[in-house]
C-alpha cells in the first residue's frame, strides 16, 4: 500500500507498521528541528518514514528494526526517496557501539497478551505496554552522545506517570514536549536528556 507524506512515497506492505498519527506527531517535531549533522538513530524504523524525513533535513541516520522484513522495506522507501540512510537489524541496542545526537523511538506502546503481541509485535509493548520502552530506557543513555537527547513517543494507554517514573530511575531528565488527544488516547512525545 502507499503512503504520501508531503513530498515523501513510500510503498508500505500490510505486515509493516502503517504510519498513524503517532507518526505524524513525531514527524511534526522533526520537521521544526535543525538535523543537519547530527547522528541519528531512527529505532524501530518500521516503513522508515522517520529515517527518511531525518535524513532529508541532513541527518546521517541509522536505522534499526528488529524485523529484518522491515529493514529491507525501510531501505527500499530511502532509496525510493533519495536518502541515503544505514540499515541493521536489531533488537533494540544489541547490534548497535555507536553514540547518537538524536534517538528517535516511536515505541510499541499497547498492552497485550503474548498471543497479539507475536500477531502484531509493532504494535504492543508487552502485557503493561511498557516493557520495550524500559528495555530501551535501561540502554538508551549508552548510546547517546555527551549533549545527545532522545524523543520517544508513548501513549496515555501505556501508562504516561510510569514511563516518567521510568525515565527518573534511569537518570535522565525529561520534558513532554508535544501531546495530541485522540479519539482514544492521548500520545505524548517526551524529550529526555542524561542528567549531569
Amino acid at each position: 500500500m502507499k503512503f504520501y507524506y508531503k513530498d515523501l512515497e513510500l510503498e508500505i506492505p500490510a505486515n509493516i507498521y502503517y504510519p498513524r498519527e503517532d507518526s505524524m506527531l513525531m514527524l511534526d517535531i522533526l520537521e521544526k528541528t535543525d538535523l543537519r549533522g547530527l547522528k541519528v538513530l531512527d529505532m524501530g524504523t518500521g516503513s522508515g518514514i522517520l529515517a527518511v524525513a531525518a535524513a532529508k533535513k541532513g541527518a546521517l541516520v541509522l536505522a534499526v528494526d528488529i524485523d529484518k522484513n522491515a529493514v529491507e522495506i525501510a531501505w527500499k522507501n530511502a532509496a525510493a526517496n533519495n536518502t541515503v540512510i544505514r540499515y541493521r537489524c536489531s533488537d533494540l541496542f544489541e547490534k548497535i557501539s555507536e553514540r547518537f545526537d538524536l534517538i528517535i523511538f516511536n515505541a510499541p506502546y499497547l498492552p497485550a497478551d503474548d498471543t497479539r503481541i507475536q500477531e502484531l509485535p509493532q504494535w504492543y509493548g508487552g502485557p503493561n505496554g511498557r516493557e520495550i520502552i524500559e528495555r530501551f530506557l535501561r540502554s538508551a543513555k549508552d548510546f547517546l552522545t555527551e549533549h545527545g537527547k532522545i524523543l520517544l513517543l508513548i501513549s496515555t494507554i501505556t501508562g504516561e506517570k510510569e514511563v516518567k517514573n521510568i525515565l527518573d530511575k534511569e537518570g535522565f531528565g525529561w520534558v513532554a514536549i508535544k501531546r495530541e488527544k485522540i479519539p482514544w488516547e492521548e500520545l505524548v512525545v517526551i524529550a529526555a536528556r542524561i542528567n549531569i
